[in-house]
């Protein structure tokens, strides 16, 4: 009967080649949340009855109907994965970085993210990286922003990913809509467009108005857009936003810190 085959990782020679295979697989589940997100949002929907106040006419939409449709929990789980791999990312590197200095990392290494100045949990968690990564770390710290830390990505990164280990991190039963932009072309055939933004949701009965003399008539065909939303939760000072658009600029982040370091992997 033959033995157990095993990989010994450490026979490999240091790279950022497993940090950006994480990154790849990160990246491939963010690519599949917006796409999700976009068919999921076309099926959610407003109607608004049209009326005309006033000469100049006033142009009123009024919501007549609200269909929001449970928001899937799949959404919470695929982006649970993506923050999970993005975070791990950043501990392979330091174990990287650890074993480019021809140490062995152990149990007590991660990659660091504090919001206060700790130099004993620093030290402790990078222990082992050569003088020049260390001190880069640290000028990645959140701290470095002072009260501001909150607006640090690697902060929201970190409390994401903490969340996800016992919630969801999506509101799993909310698509947020937090206003309308409305199209139309005035009488001189020129494209025109109104926005309008609100830090509530749309709700039934609420109303949109715009002003006289810009061109609406009621025979004037207006193309009205909400604007949509499915957000995480409310953690980690992150804004109501595509939950696609805060992935996208976390993956963004974390690649940037991973080929910051290449340098300490050069021959």
């Amino acid at each position: 009967m033959g033995g157990i085959w095993s990989w010994d990782t450490s026979r490999q020679s240091p790279s950022l080649d497993g940090c950006r295979r994480k990154l790849e697989r990160a990246k491939h589940h963010i690519k599949n949340i917006i796409a999700d997100e976009k068919c999921f949002l076309d099926s959610c929907g407003y109607r608004f009855r049209r009326d005309h106040q006033g000469e100049p006419p006033w142009l009123i939409l009024t919501v007549e109907e609200v269909n929001l449709p449970q928001v899937p929990e799949q959404f919470s789980i695929v982006a649970g994965e993506a923050i999970y791999q993005l975070r791990t990312t950043l501990d392979h590197l330091i174990f990287e970085l650890i074993r480019s200095q021809e140490h062995d990392p152990t149990r007590d290494n991660s990659w660091p993210i504090l919001t206060q100045e700790n130099m004993p949990v620093f030290e402790r968690k990078a222990r082992g990286v050569s003088p020049s990564a260390l001190k880069r770390i640290k000028s990645l710290q959140p701290y470095q922003m002072g009260s501001r830390y909150e607006e640090h990505t690697l902060w929201r990164l970190r409390e994401l990913n903490d969340w996800d280990k016992h919630n969801f991190v999506v509101r799993t039963f909310l698509a947020a809509h937090h206003g309308i932009e409305i199209e139309w072309t005035d009488d001189t055939d020129r494209p025109r467009m109104f926005s309008e933004s609100r830090d509530q949701e749309i709700k039934l009965g609420d109303k949109f108005c715009l002003g006289p003399g810009i061109g609406i008539s009621p025979e004037t065909e207006v193309d009205i857009k909400t604007k949509s939303f499915i957000v995480f939760e409310d953690i980690a000072g992150l804004h109501p936003e595509p939950i696609g658009t805060t992935l996208d600029e976390l993956a963004d982040k974390v690649a940037e810190i991973v080929e910051s370091f290449s340098d300490e992997f050069s021959v």
